[in-house]
């Protein structure tokens, strides 16, 4: 979608739209990735503290995510 509307703006100016796609849990999104790199890549949960002394910002983003339905 964001080809067309930057390829054709005019079509798009004052639409909304809603992306869709699937939904990957994180050990799927790690599997995919790995299978891509053609390694074996675990999926690891760090600990949102560890996360948090970090970045607060990504720390908040990542709890948001693990929340959601």
């Amino acid at each position: 979608m964001a080809v067309l509307a930057f390829s054709r703006p005019k079509e798009w100016i004052g639409r909304a739209v809603s992306p869709a796609g699937d939904e990957l849990t994180p050990v799927q999104i790690a599997a995919a990735i790995g299978k891509a790199l053609g390694i074996p890549l675990p999926y690891v949960q760090v600990p949102i503290d560890a996360i948090r002394a970090l970045n607060e910002d990504v720390a908040y983003a990542n709890e948001w995510t693990r929340e959601r339905p």
